[in-house]
């Protein structure tokens, strides 16, 4: 197993923790050899080497190409990929042909679909995202959390300044990103505690608010699981891989006609929605988690 780079951003928590868990669980952590630059030019041209030996497992999040290609020289490669958008889709498969992996696991099931067509005599498989939930407290109830609205990272803009007033109007705060790029809480410390205080957590998927980037794939990410782990009500749209993954939807879909009444009902009487949230927690802690996660790639490749 390679472990990339890391970073302290929130987008790279789920690569430290699938690699804390693969280690907890046996792997044989590795460097990539060689430097960025040279796996560049290996990955542009296309020249992975054939290798023998126990499968190298590479978590990319997004179209790290040069890390994978520098880990085939280590072994055979099996790539977990993140962030496989539709634009993307002809170069994710011209690498990975090239690069012939052991196998191919992806976080979005549309695109994991869209590659098993495209790379016959490749395994391919939808692994949904996970998250390490002990890290994550239930928080107090719903009707005591002072921040009524939590809005991470990118926001779905119309569905934003629609509900705005509503969530003003509760007594209780309003938490969303200042200025673009600008991180809602400083550290990880203060976000999984700003989770915990939160009664709703918006949750759209990419395709609606970044649709240039993600073109159709619409896919489960980790806020979707830190939320359900805090307790969160979330508050949005629920891909399908979610709902399947749970056996139920756990999100409360946006009402598109009335969105500023629907928040400020759900703000008047959240002690309502309390079963809901609290089966959603229990159930994410069941089939979310990273345990359980890689003992489904383990047995995917026979290790």
């Amino acid at each position: 197993m390679i472990r990339p780079p890391e970073r302290a951003h929130p987008s790279d928590y789920p690569v430290r923790d699938l690699v804390d868990e693969l280690v907890r669980q046996g792997a044989a952590e590795r460097q990539a050899p060689a430097g960025e630059l040279f796996g560049r030019v290996l990955a542009k041209g296309r020249l992975a080497p054939a290798r023998r030996g126990h499968p190298v497992v590479v978590p990319l999040m997004g179209a790290r190409f040069d890390l994978l290609y520098r880990a085939a020289l280590r072994g055979p490669v099996v790539p977990y990929c993140w962030d496989v958008w539709e634009p993307n889709w002809p170069l994710w498969e011209q690498r990975l042909r090239a690069v012939r992996p052991r196998a191919v696991f992806v976080t979005a099931e549309q695109s994991a679909r869209h590659l098993a067509e495209r790379l016959p005599g490749i395994p391919v498989r939808h692994l949904p995202e996970a998250a390490r939930l002990d890290g994550y407290r239930a928080g107090p109830p719903l009707a005591e959390r002072p921040i009524g609205l939590l809005e991470l990272g990118r926001r779905y803009e119309p569905w934003h300044d629609a509900v705005r007033d509503a969530a003003a109007a509760s007594g209780r705060a309003h938490r969303y990103q200042a200025t673009p790029g600008q991180l809602v809480f400083p550290d990880e410390a203060a976000l999984r505690a700003g989770l915990a205080d939160s009664v709703l957590l918006a949750c759209f998927p990419s395709s609606l608010t970044h649709p240039e980037r993600s073109g159709g794939v619409e896919t489960m990410t980790l806020r979707y699981l830190e939320g359900m782990a805090s307790g969160c009500l979330l508050i949005g749209r629920a891909p399908a891989e979610l709902v399947r993954l749970l056996g139920f939807n756990p999100v409360v879909e946006a009402d598109r006609d009335a969105p500023e009444r629907q928040v400020r009902e759900i703000l008047a009487d959240p002690a309502h929605w309390q079963p809901r949230v609290d089966r959603a927690r229990e159930r994410v802690r069941e089939v979310g988690d990273w345990r359980a996660r890689v003992r489904e790639l383990r047995a995917a490749l026979g290790c």
